[in-house]
C-alpha cells in the first residue's frame, strides 16, 4: 500500500486545492485507492455544474447518448438488477411525487390495449415512435402523443 494512504489514516483535515479551505475529511470523496480526492465534494459539485452549462459540452452528450443507447440501456438494467432495492425505492419515489400520474398511466395503457385509445406519431414533429404526454393527470385519456425528445421539453416547460 503506497505510503501517503497511511499517512492519510491519522489526518482528520485536509485543505481543498480549489478552494484552499480547511476541511474535514468527510468533506472529500474517497477514491477506491484508498486516498482522499484533492478537491472537496462542493468545488468538485461546483466544476461539474458548470461542465454542465457549457454548450459545447451539452452537444457531445446529447451526441453520445444518441450513438450509444443501447450500451447505456444495458448498463442501466444491469444496475437496477444489482440494485433492485434503491431502484424500486427511486420508482416508487416517483410515482408518489405527482399525484393520479401512475392512475393515468394505467388508463392510458389499458385503454391501449383494449383499442379504445389509438398509439399515434409525434404531434410535434411526425415520429413513429411517441409517448402519451398528460398535460393534466386528472384527464387520464386526454393525452397529447409527443415523440421522448419533445415530451421531455414538454415536462420542462411545465416546471
Amino acid at each position: 500500500m503506497p505510503s501517503y494512504v497511511h499517512s492519510m489514516k491519522s489526518r482528520t483535515v485536509k485543505t481543498c486545492k480549489k478552494c484552499l479551505v480547511v476541511k474535514p475529511l468527510t468533506d472529500f470523496t474517497l477514491r477506491k485507492e484508498g486516498c482522499y480526492r484533492g478537491t472537496c465534494k462542493a468545488c468538485l459539485n461546483s466544476y461539474y455544474r458548470d461542465l454542465s452549462k457549457n454548450p459545447a459540452r451539452k452537444a457531445a452528450r446529447k451526441a453520445y447518448v444518441a450513438n450509444h443507447r443501447d450500451l447505456m440501456n444495458r448498463s442501466n438494467a444491469k444496475y437496477r438488477a444489482a440494485n433492485k432495492e434503491k431502484a424500486s425505492a427511486a420508482l416508487k419515489a416517483r410515482r408518489n411525487s405527482v399525484p393520479g400520474m401512475q392512475a393515468a398511466h394505467n388508463a392510458v395503457t389499458r385503454a391501449v390495449q383494449s383499442g379504445l385509445l389509438e398509439r399515434q406519431a409525434c404531434q410535434t414533429c411526425g415520429h413513429k415512435k411517441a409517448h402519451a404526454h398528460h398535460p393534466d393527470y386528472s384527464k387520464p385519456l386526454e393525452v397529447v402523443w409527443l415523440c421522448p425528445l419533445h415530451h421531455k421539453a414538454a415536462h420542462a416547460t411545465a416546471h
